[in-house]
């Protein structure tokens, strides 16, 4: 009994003692792990292949359509309103030469009639000095009249003469009075707004309406330093030849569609616009297709110089100005110097310090000089960039 009982109390002990002997035999068997230090691979870099080719400058800029003159057409006389066309509203369109105004009349026919009359009586005394001249002469070469009798005459054909010749101007003023009670349109136009009724009284130089020409409209496009330097366009002031205008685009959203205009650059404004420090290019907007309204506002593409053989690169391939990271063939980065023949919001025409075919890194932030990389090629359609689907789906090279 008593044996049974030690027994008992002794075997939870000894379970104990041989599992602690297989954990022990265990552990001191086991492989032992050698430790490794972790590699971090080389960073993805985007490249952008440099391809030289020739390729066509355009020059973006924006304007407002106005016409090619606007003036205030004013009453060269005094006078009472008597008929308006019908045309002279605001908005309306007219001809050139169309009458817009008529003034009273009255007055300038009566003028003009005393004024022939003036004419008719200086030209009579005109005639009978000239007739007592001719009896002067005959006399003095009878030896009945004297010199003095003679020069009498002459001087009095003279000032009979000047007589007649101020009423013949009086005449030719009292006529084109007579013609400005008749106020025409000067060019082809539309009214922007009137200022008159039938039966007003106006006075002379008084507006009657503010019209515009029709027959060409313009922009005024601002131009900076950098943009006239692929332009070549002529000194600043200059007229431009029709045949050698530069062509221009317009474009607008108008009429719920978007619209294109063609023009051409007309000329080169002289002064530089001292609060944008801008020179202005004004292109007029050909007449072979319905034109645009006044007041809207386009943006213009206007044609410049054609680089003969440079490289495209998106612009976040530029660094420091004239500095760009290629990719060697051991796709490690590398720093180099370019020649730079323009810059734009989205891309960089590089010249020269590129050979054909040349990795460069467009990658932001870019990676280190001197850095080892694994090089992605952009996708297309993601303007320079490379998308997460593009990587995936893509083996770095």
């Amino acid at each position: 009994m008593h044996s049974e009982s030690a027994l008992g109390r002794f075997a939870p002990l000894g379970i104990l003692a041989i599992g602690g002997a297989g954990a022990l035999l265990l552990g001191t068997s086991r492989p032992e792990l050698e430790a490794r230090a972790q590699v971090a691979p080389p960073p993805l870099t985007t490249v952008e292949t440099a391809h030289f080719e020739p390729i066509d400058v355009t020059v973006s800029s924006f304007g407002t359509v106005a016409p090619r003159s606007e003036i205030d057409l004013v009453a060269e006389i005094s006078g009472r309103v008597v008929a308006m066309s019908p045309d002279l509203v605001a908005g309306g369109a007219f001809a050139q030469g169309e009458t817009l105004v008529e003034l009273d009349a009255v007055e300038s026919r009566v003028e003009l009639e005393r004024m022939e009359a003036l004419l008719h009586r200086a030209e009579i005394a005109e005639r009978q000095m000239r007739v007592k001249l001719d009896r002067a002469r005959a006399l003095l070469d009878g030896s009945v009249a004297s010199r003095a009798q003679q020069e009498d005459a002459e001087f009095a054909l003279e000032l009979a003469g000047a007589r007649a010749r101020e009423a013949r101007a009086s005449r030719e003023a009292a006529r084109r009075m007579l013609r400005h009670t008749i106020v025409a349109a000067p060019f082809a136009g539309r009214v922007r707004s009137e200022r008159v009724e039938a039966g007003q009284f106006v006075k002379r130089g008084e507006s009657l309406a503010r019209i515009f020409a029709s027959d060409a409209l313009e922009v005024r496009l601002p131009l900076a330093d950098s943009q006239l330097a692929v332009l070549e366009l002529p000194d600043p002031g200059g007229l431009i030849a029709e045949e050698v205008g530069i062509p221009v685009i317009l474009r607008a959203h108008y009429a719920g569609r978007e619209r294109t205009w063609h023009a051409r650059v007309v000329r080169i404004e002289a002064e530089i616009a001292s609060s944008s420090r801008m020179i202005y290019a004004v292109a007029q907007i050909d007449d072979t297709a319905p034109t645009p309204p006044i007041g809207l506002f386009v943006e213009a593409e206007i044609d410049g110089i054609r680089f003969e053989s440079v490289a495209a690169l998106p612009r976040s391939a530029l660094h420091d100005g004239n500095r760009v990271l290629v990719i060697d063939s051991q796709k490690r980065v590398r720093e180099r110097s370019i020649g730079v023949a323009r810059v734009e919001d989205e891309r960089v025409l590089v010249a020269d310090g590129l050979r054909e075919g040349e990795r460069v890194c467009i990658s932001t932030p870019p990676p280190p000089v001197g850095a080892q990389v694994r090089v992605v090629e952009p996708s297309p359609g993601t303007a320079g960039g490379t998308s997460l689907a593009s990587v995936r789906g893509q083996s770095p090279l």
